[in-house]
């Protein structure tokens, strides 16, 4: 379940892979769709409202463990966008700000950066966590973060793939969200604990402390 930013539509899934985004401010379905494989949650806006985007598994494996086809789709028109399937399991997203990209953090340690409206493969961030869970992008789009089981939180460039940063959570990631000014990094920790950075996105990302 995830509310637009503006607060004006929700986006549902029910157990039989029903699709519903209603008004919420009156309940009225706006546009409902039904998937072939049963609904596995997961959905989520993009920052503008314009994409939503939820994951189905394989048959036969737990979708909170092997999470196997990502769909984008138009919020529009409920259309589908961008898809995108493989062995290798994958677990967090994020759209850039601007919902032209799309991350996807897979088992292994990788993160791949997709166009969404060709469904090109822009750019691969090679980290060293095993598995990439928390992935958001700085609200200039120039920066990626990334975080998972090894505990680190990686700072990328978004377009060259550099990595000017590392910062030591400590414990596994598994959220990752920077302030809408871009001032704070916030991760989320497996042990209930939550990290916060300085994160002065107008200068460069190496000034995180």
């Amino acid at each position: 379940m995830d509310f637009s930013t503006d607060g004006a539509r929700l986006l549902t899934t029910t157990a039989k892979g029903v699709y519903y985004l209603e008004d919420a401010r009156d309940g009225r379905s706006l546009i409902s769709f039904t998937d072939m494989i049963d609904a596995q949650r997961h959905e989520r806006f993009s920052t503008d409202g314009s994409l939503f985007q939820y994951y189905t598994p394989r048959p036969g494996f737990n979708v909170y463990n092997e999470l196997t086809t990502l769909h984008v789709g138009n919020a529009s028109n409920g259309l589908e966008m961008f898809t995108l399937q493989g062995a290798n399991p994958f677990y967090g997203t994020a759209f850039s700000r601007d919902a032209k990209r799309i991350a996807i953090g897979f088992h292994g340690g990788s993160v791949k950066v997709y166009d969404i409206a060709s469904s090109k493969l822009r750019l691969t961030l090679k980290g060293r966590a095993s598995q990439v869970i928390g992935i958001t992008f700085s609200p200039d789009d120039n920066r990626i973060f990334t975080g998972g089981l090894d505990g680190n939180v990686r700072v990328w460039d978004a377009y060259m793939g550099h990595e000017p940063l590392t910062l030591h959570a400590q414990k596994e990631v598994w959220a990752l969200e920077i302030s809408p000014n871009g001032q704070h990094l916030v991760a989320g920790c497996v042990d209930g604990s939550v990290k916060v950075w300085d994160a002065p996105m107008a200068n460069s990302a190496a000034k995180l402390k």
